[in-house]
């Protein structure tokens, strides 16, 4: 047979260079994400102790001594001292006058 022969056969389409390298790049990306999410140490966070669960005051009390405080002040924010507006603050991540005004009996 000659050469001309295999000219006849259909030729199959080849892949460009563009598909090979994103093909490339897309296994890559695949292989360092599952590399790292399986090798990166998984840090848990440990259990509160017995003690310190106990120790947090309940939302009940909370409740009673901040209508307590706004009885006391007549409402006032501007009357309460210091750490009490930090512990409203806490309380209400940043917001506390407006909780410490949501106490109004």
């Amino acid at each position: 047979m000659s050469a001309n022969a295999d000219s006849e056969t259909p030729s199959r389409p080849q892949v460009g260079l563009p598909v090979i390298i994103t093909a490339g790049v897309i296994v890559a990306a695949c292989v360092g994400f599952f590399g790292y999410q399986m090798l990166t140490p998984r840090m848990y966070v440990p259990p509160l102790p017995p003690s310190a669960s106990q120790s947090a005051p309940s939302v009940s009390a909370f409740k009673t001594w901040a209508q307590q405080k706004y009885r006391e002040t007549g409402g006032d924010w501007s009357k309460l001292s210091v750490p009490d507006q930090q512990r409203f603050t806490a309380a209400a991540r940043g917001k506390g006058k407006s909780m410490f005004e949501s106490y109004k009996p």
